[in-house]
């Protein structure tokens, strides 16, 4: 009678996760298909960009990959990505509209969305279940909902960009090199590096996948410390396992290897500008908008418990992340995106400190309430962030269009319009226009080395700047011109575009400096009328 309870009761346990699992997939698919088709090309007939730039550019690099490889730009290390666009783009090329402006680029970005939305959920899928084996179904549904619902991976998903793509294969090394320390199958460790391999001819920031595999063996090897042969061995197995992974996927630099140097050198100067000196730095700002402030707090104190802890595979996951923190310490920009590759360790780790939390209380039951409403309070949180992000996306028009469809409404014919443009993709961060609109449109220059001290001297009838352009102006002279105009001595500010949903969070509360990638999705537009 006794175990026929328990069984009922393991079943029922087993339903209630099961269920529990099938929600939260579910919310992080929804949370991605929200603003699914936000910013394609040519979305009025006029001929316009994607509003992120670098869709455009990843499938126009892979369209000319084979065609003439020595004029690619391998842009981000590698040709994986670029060769998974093309094909895309192959694929969905007789579907396409013939009167698009780029014919099957809309498309192909849809179709490069879709699949980041599938490597999304993989990639949840694998956290959960290296958690699962840490401490079981708590930790992994805790730490599957707050990947799923981190709002840095929910806007990288909308982007068709090799992030997404990235973090799962990075995932799949760590699964492998976690599932070492569980059981040491030297099978295990050179699908790991194969995976590592692919993943840094995805993207150089890849290589951190080689730190978690070494550490994943020394872990189930600890001997091997002691006996320089068997170090070497296993360094060579995992060094000759990423090489062939990376000839696999970025076999078409053998093709153009002038090409190819020349990206890595681009990568290179842009990954050592010195920005930021310091991962602290650029964890401790951008990552509070990447991952939220709760779980990013938590994050930092479950990879100290994971350190402390030295259970099976913990050391080998703090390592993926103490390797990113190293790699990101490095990066010359402030970008959510570059934390996309750590958020799956971080997930895991976060969700483990919240846990460990509910530990303190005295009886089983108080742990298990502690447990249950910390985790929820924490996942929905993290939940009601992306959800403001996303939601604008699908509900309303974008300040982008909203500005435009402003200035044809109220300017007089002939008047003339000065648009900041501090970006190398202008069109990004600038009001869509009609190319027959009735005003002259001129651009402001505001990057580094441009002179803007006669701008509010040319006799402009309105100028149209953006928050990119007022928060993320780097010359000292625009900055002043942006003093000078908001100032409203010259110009009288006499419209304002955004979207009326604004996600409210602690980091922008605090004024804490926002990620650049952000501005994609939240622009806004202030426009000027000359006294």
């Amino acid at each position: 009678m006794t175990d026929s309870r328990e069984d009922r009761h393991s079943k029922k346990a087993s339903r209630l996760w099961t269920a529990s699992f099938a929600v939260i997939l579910l919310l992080g698919l929804a949370l991605r298909l929200v603003g699914f088709d936000w910013g394609l090309p040519n979305r009025s007939g006029l001929g316009e960009p994607p509003f992120h730039p670098d869709e455009k550019v990843g499938v126009a690099q892979g369209s000319r990959l084979y065609s003439d490889p020595t004029a690619t730009t391998f842009i981000w290390g590698g040709a994986f990505y670029m060769r998974t666009a093309q094909s895309l783009r192959l694929i969905t090329l007789p579907f396409a509209d013939t009167q698009e402006a780029d014919l099957g680029l809309a498309r192909t970005i849809l179709a490069l969305r879709a699949l980041n939305i599938l490597a999304a959920l993989a990639t949840g899928l694998l956290v959960g279940w290296m958690a699962h084996r840490i401490a079981g179904p708590s930790l992994a549904a805790l730490s599957t909902a707050l990947f799923l619902f981190f709002p840095g991976p929910v806007l990288d998903a909308h982007y068709a960009r090799p992030d997404v793509l990235l973090a799962l294969l990075c995932t799949i090394s760590l699964a492998c090199a976690f599932r070492f320390t569980q059981r040491p199958q030297p099978g295990t460790l050179v699908v790991g590096a194969l995976a590592g391999g692919v993943a840094t001819g995805t993207m150089l920031s890849g290589i951190i996948c080689f730190a978690p595999l070494v550490m994943a063996w020394l872990e189930a090897d600890p001997d091997a410390r002691r006996h320089p042969r068997r170090w070497v061995a296993g360094l060579i197995q995992i060094g000759l396992g990423g090489l062939l992974g990376w000839l696999l996927a970025n076999f078409e630099a053998l093709l153009a290897w002038d090409a190819f140097m020349g990206g890595l050198g681009i990568s290179s100067r842009t990954h050592n500008a010195g920005n930021y000196s310091l991962p602290t730095t650029l964890l401790g700002s951008i990552s509070l908008y990447a991952f939220g402030s709760l779980a990013s707090i938590a994050g930092y104190v479950g990879l100290v418990l994971f350190i402390w802890r030295r259970r099976p595979g913990m050391l080998t996951l703090a390592s993926s992340l103490l390797a990113g923190y190293f790699a990101l310490g490095r990066v010359g920009g402030g970008m959510m995106r570059h934390l996309e590759f750590i958020a799956p360790a971080t997930a895991i780790v976060a969700a483990y400190a919240i846990l460990a939390v509910s530990d303190l209380a005295s009886t089983p039951r108080a742990r298990r309430n502690w447990a249950l409403g910390l985790g929820t309070f924490t996942a929905v949180f993290t939940l009601q962030l992306s959800a403001g992000y996303v939601t604008p996306l699908e509900m309303e028009m974008d300040p982008r269009d909203q500005a435009g469809h402003w200035l044809v409404e109220h300017l007089p014919s002939g008047s003339k319009v000065g648009v900041t443009e501090s970006f190398a993709y202008d069109w990004t961060f600038s009001p869509r226009l009609p190319s027959d609109a009735p005003f002259q449109r001129i651009p402001l220059i505001l990057r580094v080395g441009a002179n803007t001290s006669h701008y509010l001297d040319l006799g402009l009838d309105y100028i149209v700047t953006s928050n990119f352009a007022v928060q993320r102006t780097r010359n000292a002279a625009a900055q002043r011109f942006i003093e000078d105009l908001f100032s409203q001595r010259a110009y009288e500010q006499v419209h304002t575009t955004q979207f009326s949903r604004s996600p409210w969070s602690l980091p922008g509360a605090l004024g804490i400096r926002a990620p650049g990638d952000l501005f994609y999705v939240t622009p806004t537009f202030y426009i000027f009328e000359r006294r």
